[in-house]
């Protein structure tokens, strides 16, 4: 996954392999070149022969069906593509790339142990970080239909990181919504992890495999089970350290397109996620999933039939679900679906929620845009037509709805008298009894007490109808409250001011939030309530003894943006006229850039994958502070985003001196300012640092990996209270080539016969080196890995007399081999022919019986020997 495109790197290296066809050089694919250590080689090698290949023949074809252990790819959008890093090299140790089957990554589970296979374009022996991220939950993504509430722009949604750390260790990590602390598990030195050579070449050069594991007993400690359902994306970091928060990630594998943020990058690769247990994963990835569906809302009570659409093709399965069982299936035509028929009818407030399992590919989840079903209330009566005394309260032809049930309820909410009804006449009007005597509005016995009250009706399974107020009594009209401004969703009260001792209505709509009283200086709070943003909110008061007030002019519920972030490096020795940054909030957010506080230059919108870019009327100095706020629509602005004082870039001059710098170099030097503070970088990650003295400084005390063969070289200077200058042209740290110097053994080999398989010895092999026999034209039989001391090389069925010469190369450095001056001369000698061979002095001479033969004119110096053809025995 491209998070930021990176310039590939093309050297001398590089230029060697087009000419020489370095892929095929010394490597072996499939042997071990750094073994696990302890128990762990026996995890990762089960027959312990040195080869992850199902024998020491090495692959042939295929490194996973020929694999001792049978991984299994993860799942993944697309086939992953190489040279498309954040930081790091192109096709290197943290370029992940891809056999043409969607395999960067493969997993496999033993009963005991979860096993990791990474694919990557290069190897060397320096330190870095390969993490897998689990998402336990299925809880994902900062917004949606199944948003993980724990979600931020680092971690939208995952639970768990595994984390290989070469050269320190495995680790696992909690990471649910924090940045990773102490490791709940870590297996240290290099017990859980080897490296080995693929058979793959994708960059024109060998991959390799990057194999590590973790007892499944660690994931157990943070609650999954074997039947845990996870999600899993996978990523490389430069810096030896977990992913989660460890920001830039060099390579996220799953997807060939550009992501604005990590989020959006991790969403996209686990909505596509079968969710798969570990005890499944044997099985090999489930198809992509598929898009989740759409429905169309509302849909109310009692409701027959559910509709949506879908982006999928025609014949596309959709299953519907009432409160998370299923009802029915039906299929897409032309984008859309429809089930007919639910019987019995949707009742208010299910929920209902649909999947859909494209062609070729697995089942979405049923949990796809949660619609509820919707209540049809009754519509009020008709204010105006309502009227009522001492006696009665009545309704005119026409106020109600014939059948309905009409309520009437105090100013306070509480209905008045529960056993007195009254249902709305043919001809839609009705009288409420207040006393069973009364026949119409005007007769029988006071018993209605001057005051507020409000009427609803309700027709059959309908909800409720909202109230209609009437007032009793020729009373003044209370003065309307007021709603307290502005109200956040995030609350869970409503305060507002109206006049004294008042008994105070909150709704929500049509719907009653609650009562309260104001007190002496006329303020008042509404609480517990809960609020969502775009609610409309109004109240109304009522003094004893007079009617309601007015209703309050209407509040909309909204909510607090998000705080929008800064990214990018802001150090200038001019002007800097754009600021970028990323959003968690929807596309169409307006960003506002603030210089030192003040608004500065013209607002920007945040585009569809949540990144923003202000440059228009920006224009920025050293000193000067830059903030940003967002206002996502309907919602309110942010508070300030993450503050970056614009730096005074050094402008004085730095470089290295030290030339060439070759890998394992503990130290570089280079010339300054005195005072600066220099940084030393490799491939742009920092490794060292030193102040310069005298004109000159020199980092040392570097790692014996912090400077790796192929890794861009170079510097930056820092003056007191400035940010650094820009790095010094980079420098290309060169291989140390083999040691050709080596002892073989034997000097020579000769046989009677038409072949011959010749068995060499290298003496003192050098670590981490390849070394190979190569007979002038290709290379014969398979590569064997330098030790420290002797190896042995078996050069396969050699048909000709021929001389071998060994070669030497260094691990994932393309063209850093040697061709070891000591060499082998292999003789094949058939009947008739006697072969004098001038060095050494010795000739073999081959025949078929053991007659005596007269060798003729012989040599001065020379030793000869009797063979059989047929045993290649000496005779005599």
């Amino acid at each position: 996954m491209k998070i930021r495109a990176m310039t590939k790197r093309f050297t001398l290296f590089g230029v060697f392999c087009l000419l020489n066809l370095c892929s095929s050089i010394g490597q072996t694919p499939g042997l071990i070149f750094e073994p696990a250590t302890g128990g762990g080689a026996a995890i990762l090698d089960p027959n312990g022969d040195g080869f992850v290949s199902g024998t020491t023949s090495g692959f042939i074809s295929d490194d996973k069906a020929e694999s001792e252990i049978q991984y299994a790819p993860m799942s993944f959008l697309f086939l992953e593509p190489h040279s498309d890093l954040g930081p790091g090299p192109n096709c290197g140790f943290t370029d992940y790339v891809d056999s043409g089957d969607e395999d960067p990554t493969m997993i496999y589970y033993d009963g005991t142990n979860v096993l990791i296979r990474m694919r990557l374009g290069n190897a060397l022996p320096n330190s870095k970080g390969y993490s897998i991220l689990i998402d336990t939950d299925q809880l994902f993504g900062i917004s949606g239909y199944n948003a993980d509430p724990n979600a931020t722009l680092d971690n939208p949604g995952f639970e768990v990181e595994i984390n290989l750390q070469t050269g320190f260790g495995v680790y696992v990590y909690n990471v649910d919504g924090i940045c990773p602390g102490a490791p709940a598990s870590s297996f240290l030195g290099h017990t859980n992890y080897q490296k080995s050579v693929a058979l793959t070449t994708v960059c024109n050069n060998p991959d390799y495999f990057y194999d590590f594991f973790i007892p499944f007993s660690a994931l157990a400690s943070l609650g999954i089970t074997t039947s845990t359902p996870l999600r899993l994306a996978i990523t490389t970091q430069m810096n030896p350290q977990p992913a989660i928060c460890n920001v830039p990630i060099s390579d996220l594998a799953g997807s060939d397109e550009d992501c604005a943020n990590i989020a959006e990058c991790y969403n996209d690769i686990i909505q596509n996620y079968p969710p798969t247990p570990i005890i499944d994963v044997n099985n090999g990835p489930a198809p992509d999933m598929s898009y989740c569906p759409g429905i169309n809302a509302p849909i109310l009570a009692g409701a027959t039939s559910v509709s949506g659409y879908s982006t999928h093709a025609d014949g596309t399965l959709i299953k519907v679900f009432v409160n998370a069982s299923q009802i029915g299936t039906t299929t897409v035509t032309s984008g859309s679906w429809t089930l007919s028929g639910i019987s019995p009818a949707l009742a208010s407030g299910a929920i209902v929620t649909a999947s859909a399992t494209a062609p070729g590919r697995s089942e979405s989840f049923s949990t796809c845009n949660s619609t509820e079903i919707g209540t049809i209330c009754t519509a009020p009566l008709a204010n105006g037509l309502v009227s009522g005394n001492s006696k009665a309260i009545c309704g005119a032809p026409g106020t109600g709805i014939p059948g309905a049930t009409v309520l009437v309820y105090y100013q306070n909410g509480t209905p008045f008298n529960t056993g007195l009804v009254s249902t709305v006449d043919p001809d839609g009007s009705f009288l409420w009894k207040c006393n069973v005597s009364t026949v119409n509005c005007n007769s029988g016995p006071n018993c209605i007490s001057n005051g507020a009250y409000y009427i609803t009706q309700t027709f059959g399974s309908e909800c409720e109808s909202d109230g209609v107020w009437i007032c009793i009594g020729s009373n003044p009209t209370t003065a309307a409250p007021v709603i307290t401004s502005p109200v956040l969703e995030t609350s869970n009260s409503v305060p507002g001011t109206s006049v004294a001792n008042a008994t105070v209505q909150l709704w929500s709509g049509s719907t009653l939030l609650g009562i309260t009283t104001s007190n002496g200086a006329g303020n008042w709070t509404v609480t517990p309530v809960s609020l969502v943003s775009g609610d409309v909110l109004t109240a109304l008061a009522i003094l004893p003894g007079q009617c309601a007030s007015p209703l309050s002019s209407p509040v909309t519920v909204t909510r607090v943006t998000d705080a929008p972030i800064i990214t990018g490096n802001y150090c200038t020795s001019g002007t800097i006229t754009s600021v970028s940054g990323i959003s968690g909030e929807p596309a169409g957010t307006i960003i506002q850039v603030y210089r030192n506080a003040v608004a500065h230059g013209s607002a920007t919108s945040v585009n569809v994958s949540g990144a923003w870019t202000a440059n228009s009327g920006i224009s920025l100095v050293p000193g000067d502070v830059i903030t940003a706020r967002a206002t996502a629509p309907g919602a309110l602005q942010s508070s300030a985003s993450n503050s970056i004082t614009v730096g005074n870039q050094t402008t004085n001059a730095v470089s290295i001196t030290t030339s060439p710098i070759y890998e394992g170099a503990t130290s570089v030097s280079g010339t300054g300012v005195n005072g600066d503070l220099i940084t030393l970088y490799v491939d742009g990650i920092p490794v060292g640092t030193t102040t310069v003295s005298g004109g000159v400084w020199t980092v040392s005390g570097l790692s014996q990996f912090a400077i790796y063969a192929t890794g861009e070289v170079t510097a930056t200077a820092t003056s007191a209270g400035n940010c650094p200058s820009p790095p010094t042209p980079p420098i290309i740290a060169l291989c140390i080539l083999p040691n050709n110097a080596l002892q073989v053994n034997p000097t020579d080999t000769a046989a009677c016969g038409t072949s011959t398989v010749a068995t060499i010895t290298v003496l003192n092999t050098q670590p981490l080196t390849f070394y190979q026999l190569y007979n002038g034209s290709t290379y014969v039989g398979t590569s064997a890995l330098g030790n420290g001391g002797s190896i042995t090389l078996s050069s396969g069925t050699i048909t000709n007399t021929t001389t071998l010469t060994v070669v030497a190369l260094k691990i994932g450095i393309p063209g850093c081999t040697s061709n070891l001056t000591d060499v082998v001369q292999i003789v094949i000698n058939q009947f008739p022919t006697i072969s004098l061979v001038a060095t050494p002095a010795s000739a073999i001479i081959c025949q078929n019986d053991s007659t005596n033969i007269d060798v003729g004119s012989s040599q001065n110096n020379f030793t000869y020997q009797l063979k059989n053809l047929a045993t290649n025995a000496n005779v005599g």
